[in-house]
């Protein structure tokens, strides 16, 4: 077993007070605290863990990179544990010349893959193919080779050398020699008590407290680093403590005399030393955090414990592995003792240990159990540690099965394998896996967010706070802010915020103005000053901002911003004539370095009046701070030829199908503004006044997959089928909660369908989610264009943005397809949609019959889609839209008829509103009317169709 001695009864804590070991001198500077809070979150989002021991033994194996990287890929992992383990000096490469090793070594080295470049070549061909993924390496601590090298220095370290490092219990006054712990020590190799272990033993235990050792410990980390490693998982090194405690222990001293002595402080705080320099070499060299993880005894120390982030544990006996028996009790104090010394969201994991011989928890189970038995054994614990937030690590490969093995992977290997014909559970760990990743992650950490309140502020502190917020939320949502919105049924940003904390998400809480830029002055490096009488310098403050980590100020705040210590990194008073100057000046120097799979137009002005409107504020703003996209306000319009030719320069830039961001001036622009965007090979998302708190709701972590009930089975009749549409705009009815028909307390009473862009759940996956979960089998959602909206017939290359649309749409599953192509009636466009989105039943086609080709095309097939054209765009009048209804019926009186009601929201319609319709249009049409979802309407038009193919077309 892995544990070479264990605690004896339960420790009372004693306080300690090791401040100089466990604080010490600041090794790290503060912007380590932003790195390390970024790293942690990613780590408390793993899902799957594999154990893959090692992912250099291929040859071995005759298993090449690509054939472990499908298995990766195939399990969904997200971590592998243990990909490489340090007991024994190894080689830098399998011909390396440094005379350290002889030929047959280096080659029996090369085969098992224990070299340093076979395990970097390793990491960098699985990061090429899952870059995300965490790859932990192993150190053994507890052994000490009687022939070392330093793998940093190439220092070579004899016998005499090796053996001033060994663990000397007579250093600190314990009456046990250091041939006699050694000799103790020597048992692990299999040869009994030696007596004279400095010539006979190959290895011995180092003393963590001498700095030969420390150096050489140290180094061993520091290499699998540079080979590329995410994580370090440490052995024993927690072993001399544990080893001097038992020893102590024998000379009659308590728990807190034992805990007060020399020889278990030094070595712990040599312990926590060696952490600390290997977490400051990760920074320092390489900019990264090393997530580093040691067994679950550390919990038993009653001293401050040190910074860790992940405890593994293996809690399993070989007899529960024999009875497929968990004994609950056991396990859950484990797991809450734990929890007690490092916090509740600790990551916790979980696996079969391994040790010399059969008699470890591996032996037993790959021995002794059945292949079948092995599964159900697998099963049974990873549901069990799933219940307790608890992440077990799946033995895809690797463990040492014992000496004494008898049954081998391939019949010839002492090493597990779940793909080996003897064990085959690999299948089993594929499908637990797979479950398991498309499932919530096991930690569910929570953000802090501090909530200030804009409502009622000026044009000028709001600016500066979501310059403030998109800078903060980089890294993880930090800052959220309370806007004024038109839903009539409550605040939006509120009741996010009451949302977001019932899943478990988030805390907040209310902080000032002020409160806010104290607290957060730390994470920004200045404040750049706009021209208030020129107001395109706030587009090129918002662009600075997201570069130079600097807020936005008006000059009012100048005084007060320098006071806090804040310095101005730009004042762009005075700078440019005209916004052409501007934003050619921004050109080329500032675009260069931002996003270029984004751009942001953001209105400032009135182009005809060129005053200021306060709803110019756009808080997308934070956004596109939060992701360094540049910001402009050019109108693509043919009655502005300058702003074209600027803008184009600005578009040929950006990466093909990028986003372009934001809303123009006044809706009169809208269409331009898209078309101009699809012939550049650009898609655009709206968001208008009340898109606000996306850099918060970009990082919700929320589930990405959703599902609704699709209608399977219609009945067709002689009837008028009518669907209400909900549609308008983007970003804006996601936070505006459909400004607020979505919350309208007589929603579901009726059949409506609602208007979703696929490519939301990039920006608010959070929202899509609340949506879902609080759909009635009254709310159907159809997909708003595919994934970002276009005008197809302008779109250079329609199939590719089509194919990339497509997996959007199965993620949220959506069937049908809406959009409009600004009046064009395209049969290309038609069957591209058509081919392409085969997974689609069918589409709506058009904004209103007044905006595309009149109400002579109500129903078109292309490919064996049904199209159905929009029949009537709904007034804000009950009235008149019910004589538009009236009208388009009595124009066409075949029967069926199929008719889709376009309500905009921006009409800010509720179900009153609708239910009048309903009503009016069933007095007027007894009888004859049926109101339906819109996948209903589709697959009614669908039979339809089928039905009298012949006299339709």
């Amino acid at each position: 077993m892995r544990k070479f001695l264990i605690l004896f009864s339960c420790i009372f804590l004693i306080s300690c007070n090791f401040q100089n070991a466990l604080s010490g001198k600041e090794l790290i500077p503060k912007n380590y605290e932003r790195l390390k809070e970024k790293a942690r979150e990613k780590l408390s989002r793993v899902k799957v863990i594999v154990l893959y021991d090692r992912i250099t033994d291929g040859k071995l194996f005759n298993r090449e990179y690509g054939d472990i990287i499908k298995l990766l890929k195939e399990t969904k992992a997200d971590f592998i544990f243990l990909s490489f383990e340090r007991a024994k000096p190894l080689p830098l490469s399998p011909d390396e010349s440094y005379g350290h090793f002889t030929t047959p070594q280096l080659k029996y080295f090369a085969k098992l893959g224990l070299t340093y470049k076979q395990f970097e070549e390793g990491i960098k061909k699985i990061k090429e193919e899952i870059p995300d993924i965490i790859i932990c390496g192993g150190i053994l601590p507890q052994i000490l080779f009687s022939r070392e090298r330093d793998p940093v220095t190439l220092e070579i370290f004899d016998r005499d050398q090796t053996w001033k490092m060994a663990l000397n219990p007579q250093k600190w006054g314990i009456p046990v020699s250091k041939e006699e712990l050694q000799s103790r020590i020597g048992i692990r190799e299999g040869k009994g008590r030696v007596k004279n272990p400095k010539e006979h033993l190959s290895t011995f235990y180092p003393d963590i407290t001498n700095s030969q050792y420390q150096k050489l410990l140290i180094d061993w980390a520091k290499k699998q680093i540079d080979c590329g490693v995410d994580a370090l998982w440490f052995d024993m090194l927690l072993g001399q403590v544990n080893i001097l405690k038992k020893l102590l222990l024998r000379q009659g001293l308590t728990e807190k005399e034992i805990y007060n002595h020399p020889a278990i402080k030094e070595s712990y705080e040599a312990m926590v030393k060696v952490l600390k320099e290997i977490r400051e070499y990760g920074y320092k060299k390489y900019n990264k955090y090393i997530y580093l993880g040691m067994w679950s005894t550390i919990a038993d120390i009653p001293y401050q414990m040190p910074e860790l982030d992940f405890i593994y544990a293996s809690p399993m006996t070989r007899e529960e592995i024999l009875n497929l028996k968990i004994d609950e009790e056991r396990w859950d104090e484990e797991f809450s003792k734990i929890r007690r010394r490092f916090g509740k969201d600790i990551p916790i994991y979980v696996y079969i240990s391994w040790g010399h011989t059969t008699k470890t928890q591996l032996g037993t189970f790959s021995q002794k159990l059945s292949k079948e038995k092995q599964r159900k054994y697998i099963e049974l614990v990873d549901n069990f540690c799933k219940e307790r937030r608890v992440n077990y690590i799946y033995p895809l490969h690797g463990g040492f099965m014992g000496i004494d093995a008898k049954i081998l992977s391939y019949g010839k290997y002492p090493l597990y394998d779940s793909l080996a014909p003897e064990f085959d559970t690999y299948e089993t760990i594929k499908i637990l896996a797979r479950k398991k990743a498309e499932g919530k992650p096991l930690l569910r950490t929570k953000a802090t967010l501090d909530v200030v309140d804009l409502r009622e502020k000026d044009y000028k502190t709001r600016l500066l706070i979501l310059s403030l917020q998109g800078i903060v939320n980089r890294d993880n949502p930090k800052l959220y802010v309370l806007w004024e919105s038109k839903d009539k049924f409550g605040n939006p940003s509120q009741e996010w915020l009451k949302y977001y904390k019932s899943k478990d998400w988030i805390y907040f809480k209310e902080i000032s103005v002020i409160e806010a830029i104290k607290k957060y002055k730390d994470r920004i490096k200045g404040f750049v000053v706009y021209d208030p009488d020129f107001k395109h310098s706030i587009n090129i403050a918002t662009t600075m901002a997201g570069l130079k980590d600097a807020i936005i100020a008006h000059p009012h705040f100048i005084r007060p911003l320098k006071k806090l210590g804040l310095k101005m990194v730009e004042d762009l008073r005075g700078r440019w004539k005209d916004k052409y100057q501007a934003y050619k000046w921004q050109l080329i120097n500032l675009f260069p370095e931002c996003n270029k799979n984004f751009i942001a137009v953001l209105p400032v002005e009135d182009p005809r009046t060129h005053k200021f409107r306060y709803y110019m504020v756009r808080p997308i703003r934070d956004y596109v701070i939060m992701n360094k996209i540049c910001a402009l306000d050019l109108i693509p319009h043919k009655n502005f030829p300058r702003d074209i030719q600027l803008l184009s320069e600005y578009y040929k830039k950006i990466n093909p199908y990028g986003i372009v961001l934001g809303y123009p001036f006044s809706g009169v622009l809208e269409r331009p503004y898209v078309e101009f965007a699809s012939k550049h090979k650009l898609k655009v998302l709206l968001a208008h006044t009340t898109s606000v708190n996306f850099s918060v709701h970009s990082k919700i972590p929320a589930k990405k997959i959703y599902t609704q009930n699709h209608v399977k089975r219609v009945n067709l009749k002689n009837k008028i089928y009518i669907a209400f549409c909900m549609s308008d705009l983007g970003l804006n009815t996601m936070q505006d909660r459909h400004y607020g028909a979505w919350d309208d307390q007589k929603r579901g009473s009726i059949p409506v369908s609602w208007w979703l862009d696929a490519i939301v759940i990039d920006f608010c996956p959070g929202i899509v989610q609340y949506y879902y979960e609080t759909k009635t089998e009254n709310d159907f959602f159809y997909g708003a264009h595919v994934a970002g909206r276009i005008r197809p017939s302008d779109f250079p290359d329609l199939e590719e943005y089509l194919r990339k649309g497509k997996p959007y749409l199965k993620r949220c599953d959506l069937n049908t397809v809406a959009f409009s192509n600004h009046g064009k009636y395209d049969e290309y466009v038609f069957k591209k949609y058509s081919k392409i989105l085969d997974n689609c039943i069918g589409f709506f086609y058009g904004w209103m019959p007044e905006w595309e080709f009149g109400e002579d095309k109500n129903l078109l097939v292309f490919e064996d889609k049904v199209w159905i054209v929009t029949s009537v765009g709904a007034e804000k009048d009950v009235k008149k839209t019910v004589k538009k209804i009236s009208s388009f019926i009595q124009k066409h009186r075949q029967r069926p008829l199929f008719m889709t009601l376009l309500v905009v929201l921006g009409n800010y319609p509720d179900f009153k509103f609708l239910k009048e319709v309903k009503e009016n249009i069933e007095k007027l049409y007894p009888g004859q009317i049926e109101w339906v979802r819109g996948d209903e309407l589709i697959l009614l038009a669908t039979q339809f169709v089928r039905k009298y193919r012949k006299s339709f077309r």
